[in-house]
Parts: C-alpha cells; sequence; structure tokens
C-alpha cells in the first residue's frame, strides 16, 4: 500500500512538472484534474478548469474519448489519477482557423487587386498603343507637309526657266505680229516650242507628285534610277546655290522594297545637305553620292562638306521632333529611318567626316531577300 502511495505521489509530480496540458477527465467528460500546463494554454486558472466539461475547452476525438473512459473506469478504484489526456487547446484551434480563413481572405484580397492593376494596365497599354499610333499618323502627316513645301521650293526652281522661255516665245510671237513678220511657220514654231516647254513643266508636276504616292507592296526597282530621279528634282535648286552633285553612273544594282518611299529618304537627305551647306557659308558646295555593295546589301553613301553634325548631336538626328535647324521640325530623318529600318529592313548610319558629314542607306538586294 505504501509503495502504491509513493508511486502514486512520483506520477503527480511527473504530471505536473510537463510542460504539455495534461488533465483527467471523468466518464461525463468533467475535467476531474490538471497540471499546470493548460492553465498556460487557455488562460482560466486551474480552479475554474476542474468540474467544467473538457470539450468547453480542449478538442476531443469521440474515439478517443471512448478509451479514456475505460481508463478512467479500470483505476477508478485506485487512488491514482485513473487517465493522463494531453488536450488540445480550443482557443489555440480558434486563433488558428481565424488565422487561416484571414490569411485566405488576404490572398483572395491579393488576388482581386492584382486582376483589377492587370485589367488597369490593359487598358494603359491600349490607350499608350493608340496613343503611339496617331502620333505616328501625325508625324506621317507633318514629314508628307515639310516635303510638300520642299517640293513646292523646287517646282519652283525647276519652272523658273521653262516659265521665263515661254515668256520669251509668247513676246516673239507678239512682236512678229506687230511687225506683220507673223507667218505660218513662225506660227508653228512658236507653239510647238511653247508645247515642249508646257510638256517639260507638266512632267516635273507628275515626277513630283509620285514621291507621295506610297507604293502598295514592295518591289524590285534599280538604285541608280531612284538616285536620278532625287537629283533631277532638285538640281534646280542645288545649281541656285551654287552646289554641285557629283555622282557617277558607273554601278548599279537592284534593291528590294518601296521605291517612291526610299526616294523620300534621298530627298530628304539631299535637302538636309543643301541646307547645311547654304548654312555653313560654304563657297563651293559640293554633295557626292557613290554606291557600294556590301553583304547581300545594296549601299548608297551621300556625303557632303556643310561642316557636320554637332559632335553633341550625333547620337540624337534620328529621333523624332529633334533638329539641329533653327526651324527644323526633327520629322525628316526620323521618318526616313522608320522607312529605311521598317519598311525596308535596312540601315541608316550617319557621321561626320572631314568637312562635313556622311549618311549611308543600306538595303537588300532583291535576290538577296527570302
Amino acid at each position: 500500500m505504501k509503495n502504491q502511495r509513493q508511486e502514486s505521489q512520483y506520477a503527480r509530480s511527473l504530471i505536473e512538472a510537463s510542460l504539455d496540458p495534461l488533465v483527467t477527465i471523468s466518464t461525463e467528460g468533467t475535467i476531474t484534474a490538471a497540471n499546470e500546463a493548460p492553465v498556460t494554454v487557455t488562460g482560466v486558472n486551474r480552479a475554474q478548469l476542474i468540474g467544467n466539461d473538457f470539450s468547453q475547452y480542449f478538442t476531443q476525438p469521440e474515439q478517443a474519448r471512448a478509451g479514456y473512459m475505460l481508463a478512467l473506469a479500470r483505476d477508478e478504484q485506485e487512488a491514482i489519477i485513473g487517465y493522463l489526456l494531453i488536450g488540445t487547446d480550443n482557443t489555440a484551434r480558434k486563433l488558428e482557423e481565424e488565422a487561416r480563413h484571414r490569411v485566405q481572405k488576404e490572398l483572395a484580397d491579393k488576388q482581386q487587386q492584382l486582376e483589377e492593376l492587370n485589367r488597369e494596365l490593359d487598358i494603359r497599354v491600349a490607350k499608350r498603343v493608340d496613343e503611339s499610333r496617331k502620333k505616328g499618323r501625325m508625324m506621317i502627316v507633318q514629314s508628307r507637309q515639310t516635303g510638300m513645301g520642299e517640293m513646292i521650293d523646287n517646282i519652283a526652281h525647276q519652272w523658273r526657266q521653262p516659265l521665263a522661255t515661254l515668256g520669251m516665245v509668247l513676246a516673239n510671237i507678239k512682236a512678229a505680229h506687230e511687225s506683220n513678220e507673223l507667218d505660218a511657220m513662225t506660227m508653228e514654231l512658236a507653239i510647238d516650242t511653247g508645247n515642249q516647254l508646257v510638256q517639260k513643266m507638266s512632267t516635273t508636276i507628275n515626277d513630283f507628285s509620285n514621291f507621295f504616292r506610297p507604293n502598295q507592296e514592295s518591289l524590285p526597282f534599280s538604285a541608280q534610277e531612284q538616285i536620278s530621279a532625287a537629283i533631277a528634282l532638285v538640281e534646280s535648286g542645288f545649281s541656285s546655290h551654287n552646289i554641285s552633285i557629283d555622282y557617277e553612273k558607273n554601278t548599279d544594282f537592284t534593291l528590294a522594297g518601296f521605291p517612291n518611299e526610299y526616294s523620300q529618304v534621298l530627298l530628304n537627305l539631299l535637302s538636309n545637305a543643301k541646307a547645311a551647306i547654304v548654312s555653313s557659308g560654304a563657297a563651293e558646295g559640293r554633295v557626292t553620292i557613290a554606291l557600294e555593295s556590301r553583304n547581300g546589301c545594296g549601299c548608297i553613301i551621300l556625303s557632303d562638306n556643310g561642316g557636320g553634325i554637332p559632335v553633341e548631336s550625333v547620337d540624337r538626328i534620328f529621333e523624332p521632333y529633334f533638329s539641329t535647324k533653327p526651324l527644323g521640325t526633327g520629322i525628316g530623318l526620323y521618318m526616313s529611318k522608320m522607312i529605311v529600318e521598317q519598311s525596308m529592313k535596312g540601315s541608316i548610319v550617319a557621321k561626320n567626316i572631314a568637312g562635313g558629314s556622311e549618311f549611308t542607306i543600306s538595303v537588300p538586294l532583291a535576290h538577296a531577300t527570302p
């Protein structure tokens, strides 16, 4: 009996010292004893725990509860605590569930926020794309308007001589009529000369209008023909400023792309070269055009003696709305780059050389395209 009592006291000491929440319950599920650990877990003192239902504070599986009751029944006759139950705190479980629900709600909220951000991003991207397209269309319109202004100036130079000659023809007809010398042969000669002059001016209009009529599809074309056509349109204006164009027709190659747009690029570079030479005050302006084949591309190298591009601007001249000219729009070179690189899958680069600048336009040869 003494040994049993000692064993019982020893068991109680072990139970009391345990860090786990240990309790005993009656067959009705009432807490009959507990160590100090449940107090820490539940926040309720031991006196309040004892006598209350176990499930009020702890989780108790039904299959386990039956086992507890049997154990208590076996040990009930002994003066030892019958059955030790390691309890699970209801409060902790509730807190855990609340934390899980809170995390799930936060995740749902974050997911909703992410979806809203994605929708907002889609709207912003669509808006930016639309703005970019509108800006691109505006730049094309501005580029064409600028080009039309330059073309009108070139037309004026091209027409100046034919109009002066036509005026002389009319004056001769009048003088011959007043002196009674206007015979059939004189009249026929004057009319023939006048028709030739009108035809020449009409051809000039057709030539210029072609440059504003975009090609619908890529096709092979002669580099030499496009260069010659571009020079023919601007040479009168260049001559009036004492600027020569050196171009030797010693080679030619067939390019793949859009010939009219290609000519617009050439005209823009020629116009810029002229403006640079005039601005530099060079006594004798000079533009040189050469053709070379490089790595499956046909290259046109156009150089001038207009003083070159300001060093700080070399890397920016192809940017939209950037110009080194006081009244420049900053559209011409940007559009030239878009035509060459995007439409014709080529490249256009610029650099300074002694006394001026040099532009190289590279476009794939017709036979080199896939």
